[in-house]
């Protein structure tokens, strides 16, 4: 509603103009009176009003001069001057001022609300062209000589007094940690902003509305000022109403409270503060108001190869641990860390990537962990919890898939396969028990039962069965054989190969 203020030396005249019209169906309210001009002038310096409706002629002080000394200080306010038909030359006075218009005694009816309706069109155009200009000052643009002139006015624009301040709120889609496997809800967030816009503008009322801005695809921004706040008890207070107006209207959102800055010029500053609220929305995510303030000194770690942190998590699923000590460890020690948000989303595509690829090279299907880490991949406003929720489920069809696969080929048999091509290689059990996310000792146990040897004997095998041919068929010398074959050491090639043979290297060369 836009608060009318009625002045006028008459009680008449006042009474009449609160029964004449239906003031609320207009989107107006009586938000004071005055017998005086000068009452209304104290009254204009400590209430918001939107629209004056005096006489023209008053004691003391007119009509016409409460106009010239409130423009001054605020060219927001609209007048419509109320003159007896023996005082025109008052009113083509005010006139010059640009005043919405002016009534003659008697007051008509329709005539009063041709004005009022005017009145509230003009301020609707005032409102876009407020919101332009926060928005813009939100998004750095600079004053130039071509745009002073209008960023000059802004501040008389918006009614500002002193000791004002202003901060940046974004009110953001807060996800659920169903949410995380849903596309759709992927695809509602830009919906989302729209439905919390408008929410918000309700909650404020017509008079703050234009400090909406729609800043974001994910919510909505509010610059929030001093006058504002004047309407709730504190700050807290009108965050938290508005926090509990979403709820009722079954909008799941939260607050992101900027610095606080003393020109709204600089409300930009106030806005570059989010991202770092962001990341602790991360870890902090059962919280619904974040302010600036209490956060500012917080770190975060943007060690992006931490091999140590990455590997502990591979080895307690290869040591066959639960996944769900496996993942709360893990993100107990994140947590500890405190990555950047964006720095342990690129961990959980460094896991995930190396999952696919391991199922991948088992021969398996991959189109489930893959379809999850898509949607995973695209989703919005994720926190910790919500990336707890998601490797505990996708580990879960990680080691479906991959045993799966292996009940088809086997793991003895890719590990055989492996070492048919690759003897030369420094290989170890524990590799493959890190590949496949075993137990070393379990895994040995199984090539053992599948093969009918253990590994470490079969790889002895491979390499002593492929030196033989070297020492036939080649002039490759000793040390050069040991290093085709695996072995870095020379002479411990050779006790290896005179305990498989029953003959030393030299000697097998010299008999064959």
């Amino acid at each position: 509603m836009l608060k009318v203020l009625l002045v006028d030396d008459e009680a008449s005249i006042i009474n009449g103009l609160k029964c004449l019209i239906d003031w609320e169906k207009y989107g107006f309210c009586i938000a004071n009176t005055a017998r005086s001009a000068i009452a209304a002038e104290k009254i204009l310096e400590e209430e918001k009003i939107d629209l004056v409706i005096c006489d023209v002629q008053m004691p003391k002080m007119s009509g016409i001069e409460l106009l010239e000394r409130t423009l001054k200080k605020r060219s927001d306010i609209k007048f419509i001057i109320i003159s007896g038909y023996d005082e025109f030359e008052y009113v083509k006075k005010a006139m010059d001022y640009k005043i919405s218009g002016y009534v003659l005694k008697p007051i008509d009816e329709d005539e009063m609300i041709s004005l009022l309706k005017s009145v509230k069109k003009d301020f609707a155009s005032r409102s876009l062209y407020l919101n332009q200009m926060l928005y813009r000052l939100l998004h750095n643009e600079k004053i130039t000589a071509e745009n002073h002139d209008e960023f000059e006015d802004l501040e008389k624009e918006l009614g500002i007094f002193e000791n004002e301040f202003f901060y940046y709120v974004q009110v953001k889609c807060k996800d659920t940690i169903d949410g995380i496997n849903s596309i759709e809800r992927v695809n509602d967030l830009s919906s989302f902003s729209v439905i919390i816009t408008n929410a918000i503008k309700r909650f404020l009322g017509k008079e703050f509305e234009y400090f909406v801005v729609n800043d974001s695809s994910e919510g909505a921004g509010i610059v929030i000022n001093s006058d504002m706040i004047k309407k709730f008890d504190d700050e807290d207070d009108l965050l938290y109403s508005l926090k509990s107006y979403l709820d009722q209207n079954n909008i799941n959102a939260c607050m992101l409270c900027g610095a606080k800055v003393d020109k709204i010029f600089d409300i930009v500053k106030s806005r570059q503060g989010i991202k770092h609220l962001e990341d602790i929305l991360f870890y902090k995510e059962t919280e619904s108001v974040l302010k600036y303030e209490d956060y500012e000194d917080v770190k975060f770690s943007y060690l992006s190869h931490n091999t140590d942190f990455l590997n502990d998590f591979m080895d307690n699923i290869a040591d066959g641990k639960e996944v769900e000590y496996c993942v709360e460890n893990f993100i107990n020690q994140a947590k500890e860390m405190l990555f950047s948000p964006e720095i342990f989303k690129g961990y959980i595509n460094s896991i995930v990537i190396s999952m696919i690829k391991t199922v991948t090279d088992a021969g398996g299907d991959v189109l489930k962990i893959t379809a999850k880490h898509s949607v995973f991949h695209r989703s919005k406003n994720i926190n910790i919890s919500m990336i707890e929720m998601f490797l505990k489920d996708i580990l879960n069809e990680y080691l479906t898939s991959l045993s799966k696969a292996h009940s088809t080929k086997g793991y003895a048999g890719e590990i055989a396969e492996y070492v048919k091509n690759n003897y030369n290689e420094d290989i170890t059990l524990s590799y493959f028990a890190k590949k496949y996310y075993l137990n070393t000792s379990y895994l040995g146990f199984i090539f053992k039962q599948k093969m009918g040897v253990s590994f470490n004997k079969y790889l002895n095998i491979r390499r002593m069965e492929e030196a033989k041919k070297l020492l036939k068929n080649t002039d490759l010398k000793i040390y050069e054989i040991a290093s085709k074959v695996g072995f870095k050491d020379s002479g411990y090639f050779s006790r290896k190969f005179e305990s498989y043979t029953n003959l030393s290297p030299i000697e097998f060369r010299k008999d064959g």
